[in-house]
């Protein structure tokens, strides 16, 4: 079974702590004192965060609660797709008898920029298909994001408002603009 991470819905108002809408106005040359747009500019945000998110594999606030699931490797690492992580609360999974296990805390590891996790002695065997749930903490703390992060957050706001539709016409129809792909590729994990 491949893993999979469950969707990770955010919480709301996560995005204003991040990156808050006077900063994106100060960005867009937007009166703060000017309120019209607010609702549409907290919308290109909250996408723009997630974008970034969704891209770098980074969390860029601090959130709890998230589950991955899957089966442990026949050895190396498991990557758990979020990142930095900040704790794991738990790694259980089921025997092949069905009963439940937990692995303990002193046999793995978070590595490789906070997203792998290594276990120190092997990973259980005889272990039920799909049956492996990992809960953990990601993000960074508050004030921690790296700034070209951030930096890249503004850029995708700035380009939002000002392409409102999803091709500019004879643009080419790029994924991410330029600058924020370039931005945010330093940032990127990738396996190999």
């Amino acid at each position: 079974m491949p893993f999979a991470v469950d969707p990770f819905v955010p919480a709301a108002g996560r995005a204003e702590s991040i990156l808050p809408l006077d900063t994106v106005k100060a960005h867009l040359a937007v009166e703060v004192d000017v309120t019209e747009f607010d609702d549409l500019l907290a919308l290109f945000r909250d996408a723009a965060v997630e974008e970034i998110e969704g891209h770098t594999g980074l969390l860029l606030a601090e959130t709890s609660d998230l589950v991955w699931r899957g089966d442990f490797p026949a050895r190396g690492r498991i990557d758990l797709a979020r990142g930095p992580v900040v704790s794991v609360e738990s790694v259980g999974y089921l025997d092949g008898e069905g009963v439940s296990l937990a692995l303990e805390a002193d046999r793995f590891v978070v590595r490789r920029g906070g997203t792998w996790l290594e276990s120190l002695w092997g990973w259980p065997t005889g272990v039920r298909a799909g049956s492996v749930e990992i809960r953990f903490t990601a993000g960074f703390a508050d004030g921690a994001c790296p700034r070209p992060l951030i930096q890249a957050a503004l850029m995708l706001c700035g380009h939002y408002f000002l392409n409102r539709e999803a091709v500019v016409a004879g643009s080419g129809g790029t994924e991410l603009p330029l600058g924020v792909s370039s931005i945010c590729d330093r940032y990127r994990s990738v396996s190999i």
